[in-house]
């Protein structure tokens, strides 16, 4: 680890001159430990880079950018490898705005990514950087969206093996704009966040401090370089902490979630963050005998976050992997969001995963109050709120500023700091309605981050999001609190996709996916006979009776769906938009039987 001086190097070239400072500092300092290195499907290390290595490729990018285009957006679409590292850190050293696209084909390899379509539209770069393999398909897909004559695309290799030089160093402008963070898009169409020099510093210094993420961790990720925990937790805080990234294909973690938990324990990983999801994916597809085979003793941190946080899934995740060494008080929920660059709050290190039973009636009517028995909601802890950032719950009247909640009050999260974007790129509407908003008594300007939930006891607890909320008899209830208790009280639901909504008709409906087959390596249930049959009636009335004792609301709509017709994000967020008429085109009628 580094000693306290290293840090506070780092911590002033850092406010200085930025990330990029701190590279060219690591360069200087360090230059021959490795940064990153990329496993293969296998887990062997296939290549790997240092931190004098990255720099000089990042000089190198920086000054064949210039000499392709001196301005413009940079797109960046390189296919899972280090290439898109060094292309990313050259795009920062040069002071171009950047933005990370998915790769262009899509994971089953048989179509274009409509995403990254989308976002290529959008930000109508000057520059697309791809794999070499992908040059003349992007040749052709820009010709054919008429875009041929304003963008030159370049092969990522092409970059970075250049032969133009770049001697003078020019640092980064803290205000400047960084690269641009498309949101996932859950309820709309993705938004194009601002993420400035500065935001990001910001936010590495305080997922450095409350992680306890030092030049000494060890980190495994599968995460896509295009998603913000994937880029932020997979890239940056690696040039910023100066700790070790092994990186894997987010397909191979798809395929075989296993291999996850296998190369951490391999590569004896300090560190992991991943959505809640995968955590729960990672315990089922694990066998007994593999997790008794793997040592985590080494896992200090294992944070989880970028979606609703569910206690069982953690409780399951920490059961099957105490076998193995890990500690129940590594767990690490957290919150955080694109809009403020990733972290938010979380922690402290060795508190575990908290929660409480809350009252399913105070909580319709807008408090968090614990149970006073059994039949309550588990509600779990996003951690402290105190961890870099300012938190507030506010109630707004429309149009107004904002009304502080006392603690318990389940209002709006409201974040500022350092950490916040400026506003999203090109759409001033939504930077107003989002960005900046007053709270009475408070002398910041606040980021309205659209998702529901209390502080209690200094611990941020998240109950949902705003525009999932449904409105029955003039209370509020939150889908995620409903699915949560629906997998606690139906063991058959656990680990299973599911999605409580209200409908354009305002009725209660419950989507659930079927079971599918594993290979047999997780001692996990088989598929269950749960579609037009007996069971599957069974499953119907339990989940109609479950709603009913917890929360007293009727769910109109129950269907059994195939599995993955729920459309999800990166991060493992269903997509409500449209989401009836898209399991309607299924063919899967109402109530189905």
């Amino acid at each position: 680890m580094f000693s306290n001086g290293g840090i506070v190097v780092s911590e002033v070239e850092a406010s200085v001159n930025g990330l990029m400072g701190v590279l060219r500092w690591r360069a200087q300092t360090e230059g021959d430990r490795d940064v990153f290195r990329w496993l293969s499907a296998f887990g062997e290390v296939e290549d790997s880079e240092t931190f004098r290595g990255l720099y000089e490729k990042a000089r190198t990018v920086s000054a064949t950018l210039g000499a392709i285009s001196d301005s413009g957006t940079v797109a960046v679409a390189v296919r899972r490898s280090l290439w898109f590292q060094r292309v990313f850190a050259g795009c920062l050293l040069a002071g171009r705005v950047v933005v990370p696209l998915p790769p262009i084909i899509e994971a089953s390899g048989y179509s274009v990514s409509e995403r990254f379509v989308a976002i290529l539209l959008h930000c109508l770069p000057k520059i697309l950087v791809v794999s070499e393999c992908d040059k003349g398909l992007a040749l052709r897909l820009l010709q054919e969206r008429g875009l041929s004559a304003d963008c030159k695309v370049v092969a990522a290799e092409e970059l970075v093996n250049g032969s133009a030089s770049n001697e003078r160093y020019v640092p980064n402008d803290l205000d400047s704009v960084a690269y641009l963070q498309y949101s996932s898009g859950t309820t709309g169409s993705p938004k194009a966040i601002e993420i400035s020099n500065r935001n990001l510093v910001a936010n590495m210094r305080a997922v450095r401090q409350y992680a306890e993420l030092f030049s000494d961790a060890v980190g495994v990720s599968w995460l896509p370089m295009e998603h913000d925990m994937g880029l932020v937790a997979g890239m940056m805080i690696a040039i910023y902490s100066g700790c070790l990234i092994y990186g894997m294909s987010p397909d191979d973690f798809a395929k075989h979630p296993e291999r996850w938990m296998k190369w951490m324990s391999e590569r004896r990983a300090t560190h992991s963050i991943a959505p809640n999801f995968a955590y729960g994916i990672a315990a089922a597809r694990c066998s007994e005998q593999l997790a008794v085979s793997l040592d985590l003793s080494h896992l200090r941190v294992v944070l989880c976050g970028a979606e609703p946080i569910d206690s069982m899934t953690l409780e399951t995740f920490g059961a099957r992997f105490a076998r193995s060494g890990l500690r129940q008080t590594a767990l690490f929920p957290c919150y955080g969001l694109a809009e403020a660059t990733l972290f938010v709050t979380g922690g402290p290190v060795g508190a575990g995963v908290r929660k409480i039973a809350v009252d399913c009636d105070k909580l319709a009517e807008g408090e968090l109050v614990e149970a006073a028995s059994e039949g309550g909601t588990e509600v779990v802890s996003s951690g402290a709120v105190e961890a870099g950032s300012t938190v507030r719950i506010a109630r707004f009247e429309k149009g107004g500023q904002g009304v502080a909640l006392d603690e318990g009050g389940i209002g709006e999260i409201c974040v500022a700091g350092d950490n916040v974007s400026r506003g999203y790129w090109g759409d001033h509407v939504s930077t107003l309605n989002t960005f900046g908003w007053e709270i009475e008594g408070d002398h910041e300007r606040f980021l309205r981050t659209g998702d529901v939930g209390a502080v209690k006891d200094g611990q941020l607890y998240v109950t949902g999001r705003i525009k999932d909320m449904m409105i029955v008899r003039g209370r509020n209830y939150f889908p995620d609190d409903i699915e949560k208790s629906l997998r606690r009280d139906l063991p058959i639901l656990r680990g299973r996709r599911l999605v409580v909504f209200q409908n354009a008709k305002n009725l209660i409906c419950c989507f659930v996916e079927e079971v599918i087959e594993t290979d047999g390596s997780a001692d996990v249930p088989g598929p269950a006979p749960d579609g037009d049959d007996e069971a599957g009636s069974m499953l119907r009335s339990g989940i109609e009776r479950s709603v009913a004792q917890r929360y007293g609301l009727h769910v109109a709509d129950v269907r059994v769906i195939p599995a993955g017709s729920l459309p999800t994000t990166v991060s493992g967020k269903v997509i409500r938009t449209g989401l009836e008429d898209r399991i309607s085109r299924l063919g899967v009628g109402e109530n189905d039987e």
